[in-house]
């Protein structure tokens, strides 16, 4: 007797709510504020191990980095600088290894984390920053410390670009904020379409619309941080609108916003509000990966650019003797490939003419003492 044949299930996919589509909007905008980021850094100074031989290039032509000395007789704190670097180096290991590791569609669980760790990474390299500058009261206030990094940037034009562009005034309108630094008058308050995906063939990038993207999020970042302050204004005061005077008042005590106010707000966004965004069922893994592919390029960038900074206060010497101390407390070879291989361009920029310290002529040091 002949079976008969067994009943077939249907299964109907599930099509995106409105929420789910709102959650693919944001991670795209991010997505693509980042992609656009680390375009614009490999196309001008370099892909891969080229990016830290670009940057330390870039530095030993940038008079505010050429200007820095190691002062006299100053008073550094080397083993809490050291505590600094090495909590950041830790950091950046843990935002690489899920893609070191092959974890594959994996990142699309571990990117819900990874902002956390690229905040940390450039967060404590700042913090050995104002240590090498003998500043104290920003370890454990981050907003001091963005603050304080702000200034330094505007007063100083520190940093090259893109570090070195900030954005001040009215973030609620859009035409109200001005940046500073930006390469041409305009370049940053250009329109863009955030959610139009940035070109990354070699050359195909355009600087016209990379600015513009990056002050959309230079002011986006700068109007969540002034929304915030409102709501807890309105929350005290048991108000429903913002006083006028008060949005004045909060608009002008707000340090000029930086990148690493932006990286900021992407590490509050996975520490307290809601991973949602990385874990929206309907962002494909290629744009996982590309996420994690970009936030390292960023962070990696950025942690270079303030070793070399750190490097060149406190010496290359004493600089080199701190990393090789990490480096023989790994014996599976990790960090060689990110803050070893980092190394030898952090010290040629640390000792460009005029540097302060000379590359360390005897063995590794074995950590602190």
């Amino acid at each position: 007797m002949a079976q008969a044949d067994s009943p077939q299930m249907i299964t109907i996919p599930s099509l995106p709510t409105e929420r789910d589509e709102e959650l693919v909007r944001q991670f795209r905008v991010t997505l693509n504020y980042l992609r656009d980021l680390e375009i614009y850094l490999q196309n001008t100074y370099g892909r891969s191990r080229k990016l830290h031989e670009g940057i330390a290039t870039t530095l030993a032509s940038h008079r505010p980095y050429l200007k820095l000395r190691r002062r006299a007789g100053a008073d550094i704190d080397l083993d809490q600088l050291q505590r600094h670097l090495e909590i950041a180096w830790v950091s950046e290991l843990e935002l690489w290894l899920p893609a070191a590791l092959g974890a594959g569609r994996a990142l699309r669980v571990t990117n819900a984390w990874s902002p956390v760790h690229a905040y940390y990474a450039t967060a404590m390299l700042l913090q050995a920053w104002f240590d090498a500058n003998g500043m104290t009261g920003t370890a454990d206030d981050h907003t001091a410390a963005l603050r304080s990094i702000s200034a330094q940037i505007k007063d100083r034009r520190l940093f090259p670009l893109p570090w070195s562009i900030l954005c001040e005034g009215n973030a609620h309108a859009t035409t109200g904020c001005t940046y500073v630094h930006e390469p041409s008058a305009g370049a940053c308050a250009g329109k863009v379409q955030v959610l139009s995906m940035p070109i990354g063939l070699p050359g195909a990038q355009s600087e016209a619309e990379f600015f513009a993207r990056f002050g959309t999020w230079l002011r986006t970042t700068r109007k969540s941080r002034l929304e915030k302050r409102e709501e807890q204004w309105k929350r005290k005061e048991k108000k429903g609108r913002i006083d006028p005077q008060v949005r004045k008042q909060f608009v002008a005590s707000l340090h000029p916003t930086s990148l690493f106010d932006c990286l900021w707000r992407l590490r509050i966004r996975s520490n307290y509000r809601s991973v949602e965004t990385y874990l929206v069922r309907y962002v494909g893994d290629d744009e996982a990966e590309r996420f994690h592919k970009a936030l390292v390029t960023v962070t990696r960038a950025t942690v270079c650019l303030l070793e070399s900074y750190v490097a060149r206060l406190i010496g290359a010497q004493n600089y080199g003797k701190i990393v090789q101390g990490f480096l023989s407390h790994d014996p599976q070879g990790l960090a060689a490939q990110t803050v070893g291989r980092r190394l030898p361009y952090v010290l040629q920029a640390a000792t460009a003419s005029g540097a302060a310290g000379q590359l360390n002529p005897v063995g590794p040091s074995r950590g602190r003492g």
